[in-house]
């Protein structure tokens, strides 16, 4: 970043938060390194193992399950006559044995769910599959429930989908980090050729084109040939807040990210509001973007593009297309919008949706696909636009906070709710964690904190996820690990994708992954979200994941898989490592 920096010409203030503050982040980073990264490798898979073989050994006797109720009992019993023995605090002890055996039979009602029933049940059977584990047999699993089971349009995504969901979802994760760093040569190296560049309203964007399939885009349909035709692919892709990024007005954007109040697109659609901050940077950019969609043939398709802010405006832009040439032209031009760690920034209003959009008929997907369900996935704000579900896909690390940033789920810091008396001092209340006081000092050095208190002040705190999400998940091990045992900042191998409605996304996120606002003050929570947002965690994980299903279907024959590959499926090469990743870190 220094070395990044030293060739261009800022225009931050001196009093900027990310000049002021530079010294204590990086001070702060330099302490905790070493403890972060010890502790992430403290427990291994084999201590995991172990720890669940225990605890499924205290619920059992002679090979019974036994109820949790019935060995509470009996382990406060004990706790409380041992303290009694030893003139200790009887009650203290009985509340800490009833704490601990509570965490424990929690940690092993998930384990049977997640080894008896996976993660969600198959878009294309509709069944339950355990996970090949010995500890399959180790814990008594029973009628187990997949972990997404309480989300009725949670499915695991399976092979007939790889092309489309995974792959695609890959190439263009890759494409949303280029734009980060050497756009040209990673563009190519993905079979994109670069058109133009540059930077509008303080967000980076690139054009570049491609020759794909239809098929590339759309899951396989019964009894309906899949279109292998080739054709001309431009992609607009928009970056992310780049806080190393001395080019732009970062201060000027970081206020605009939190001006959050709901304002419609179009008079004729008043029931969905918008982001007001990125809806009015989203003009900007779609004016600049205009004659790279307009100036190009009648057989270009289009795709937006972005990871982060970058997703959020590439679904403002479609929309915005839809407002300036109608919903007819966007669904014969745009193939997909494809969103990776996007903040949510649209929001329903009901009384004013009864006016408009509630006569409107839900828009049906791109034809009934196995697995599939279009009102299981229905998108209330694409329907408002006359616009299919399947018009977008987006993509989740399920501890990225960002996803769940302007929403009832919102774990960050309540920067104006958490107010002193005098409305200035921040955090007057709440526990000491540790990044608090950092997070303080950074902002009160800040000049521009008036400015930004007063916008963040009429913040909407209802934004909702748009089109089809698709989480990615870690092997089961690594996920109890993290939930139960302690925060594993780097970010995981991909191990399985589960497609979810943006109604149920985070409900469920915040239900399968909790995160609140002071499990992230803590200093591994705090750096874990920060890499689990980071470009590369949508980039190369999801890479690497697509290359290795597409090893396993070479080795896997049709017949023995139950599903159709495409005859023009190419192979994709993941991302190198860099040293902006995690692991490199």
């Amino acid at each position: 970043t220094e070395a990044k920096s030293s060739s261009k010409t800022g225009k931050q203030s001196s009093s900027s938060p990310l000049n002021a503050a530079g010294a204590i982040v990086k001070d702060a980073s330099a302490r905790i390194e070493y403890l972060v990264t010890e502790a992430s490798a403290a427990l291994s898979k084999n201590s995991i193992q172990d720890l669940l073989i225990r605890a499924s050994l205290v619920f059992s006797k002679n090979g019974t399950v036994t109820s949790v109720e019935d060995v509470t009992n009996d382990i406060v019993n004990v706790a409380t006559k041992v303290a009694q023995d030893q003139g200790l605090d009887a009650q203290f002890a009985a509340d800490r044995a009833r704490e601990t055996t509570n965490y424990a039979a929690s940690m092993l009602s998930v384990a049977n769910s997640l080894f008896g029933a996976g993660y969600a049940f198959s878009a294309e059977s509709g069944k339950a599959e355990s996970v090949d584990s010995p500890l399959v047999d180790v814990l008594n699993i029973q009628d187990s429930r997949p972990l997404f089971a309480d989300a009725s349009s949670a499915r695991r995504v399976d092979p007939f989908q790889y092309k489309s969901v995974v792959k695609k979802g890959a190439e263009m994760g890759t494409l949303a980090g280029a734009v980060y760093e050497d756009a040209t040569a990673k563009s190519h190296k993905l079979g994109h050729s670069l058109v133009a560049n540059g930077t509008t309203a303080d967000v980076a964007w690139m054009v570049t084109d491609s020759i794909d399939c239809i098929s590339s885009f759309i899951e396989p349909i019964d009894g309906t040939p899949v279109d292998e035709k080739p054709v001309f692919v431009r992609t607009i892709t928009l970056r992310g807040f780049d806080a190393s990024d001395e080019s732009v007005d970062r201060e000027r954007l970081l206020n605009i990210i939190c001006t959050a109040t709901g304002k419609p697109m179009s008079p004729n659609v008043p029931g969905v509001v918008f982001h007001s901050g990125l809806l009015s940077t989203a003009r900007e950019i779609y004016a600049e973007m205009k004659k790279y969609i307009l100036w190009t043939s009648p057989r270009h398709k289009l795709v937006f593009n972005g990871h982060s802010i970058g997703g959020a405006l590439s679904i403002l832009m479609l929309l915005l297309l839809v407002c300036d040439k109608g919903a007819d032209y966007a669904m014969d031009r745009v193939l997909r919008v494809f969103s990776h760690g996007s903040p949510p920034v649209s929001a329903i209003v009901p009384a004013l949706d009864q006016k408009k959009t509630s006569g409107r008929k839900p828009k049906p997907g791109s034809g009934k696909k196995k697995g599939s369900d279009d009102n299981m996935y229905r998108c209330p704000v694409l329907e408002a636009f006359d616009l299919p579900q399947t018009m977008v896909y987006g993509y989740v690390q399920p501890y990225d906070p960002i996803v769940r940033f302007l929403t009832e789920y919102d774990p960050l810091y309540p920067l104006v709710d958490d107010l002193g008396e005098d409305e200035v001092t921040l955090y007057s209340t709440g526990p000491a964690r540790s990044l608090r006081p950092l997070t303080r000092a950074l902002f009160q050095s800040w000049d521009g904190w008036p400015e930004f208190r007063d916008n963040w002040k009429s913040t909407n705190q209802n934004y909702q996820s748009v089109g089809i999400q698709h989480v990615v998940l870690p092997e089961p091990l690594r996920y109890l690990n993290d939930r139960f045992v302690s925060a594993n900042v780097a970010v995981p191998p991909t191990d399985s994708i589960v497609r979810i409605s943006s109604a149920e996304l985070l409900p469920t996120l915040n239900d399968v992954f909790p995160l609140d606002v002071f499990q992230i003050s803590l200093i591994p929570q705090a750096v874990r979200s920060f890499l689990h947002h980071f470009f590369p965690a949508y980039d190369f994980t999801i890479a690497n994941y697509a290359a290795k299903v597409e090893k396993e279907a070479l080795r896997t024959p049709d017949k023995d898989r139950g599903v159709r590959r495409s005859s023009s499926s190419s192979r994709f090469t993941p991302a190198e490592p860099t040293s902006a990743q995690p692991n490199a870190t």
